[in-house]
């Protein structure tokens, strides 16, 4: 049931997406942000499986849909995993998008990540899509609230990703 709303809530984002193509020949370039959930890092095969290459495909041929996720990914600038600090965020900047999907945060509801960094991490966040924002393609950017936190090995506390990360980035 889980997977079937997110399935159903990729195609209605991607049916709003279809209402930006173009009727040149230019392709809308999208960029999928996030952590292992944005990458398919959990994936069998991510060229496939991931939610980015779901998408492109349900686009199709006037989109161009890249993966710029990155496993483990935190908004916490002051992390050995910041996003701010990946190849991918230097490489979304070069790709100058029209359009960034951006769904990140899991991870920084570590419970080790939250005690220690929750009060830093809007300005971080505020911070990531200021220089997005200033892109010179001006994109559009949608932000996600980060999914639920089933029981997993990393600790990450399905309270803190509902209820005080979810708030913080609405």
């Amino acid at each position: 049931m889980f997977l079937q709303s997110q399935y159903t809530k990729l195609i209605i984002l991607a049916l709003f997406l279809l209402s930006f193509a173009s009727c040149g020949e230019k392709k809308t370039k999208i960029a999928c942000v996030g952590d292992y959930i944005t990458s398919g890092s959990d994936s069998i095969n991510v060229l496939s499986e991931s939610y980015p290459a779901i998408l492109a495909e349900l686009l199709g041929n006037d989109f161009e849909v890249m993966n710029f996720g990155v496993a483990d990914a935190k908004i916490n600038k002051e992390c050995t995993k910041a996003y701010h600090k990946s190849n991918n965020y230097r490489n979304i900047q070069i790709y100058n998008p029209d359009i960034i999907i951006l769904m990140l945060g899991s991870n920084d509801a570590i419970p080790t990540q939250w005690d220690r960094y929750a009060s830093r991490l809007k300005k971080d966040y505020e911070e990531l899509l200021t220089t997005f924002q200033a892109l010179p393609s001006s994109p559009g950017i949608y932000i996600c609230t980060p999914i639920c936190s089933f029981q997993n090995n990393l600790g990450i506390d399905d309270y803190t990703v509902s209820q005080n990360l979810s708030t913080m980035i609405r």
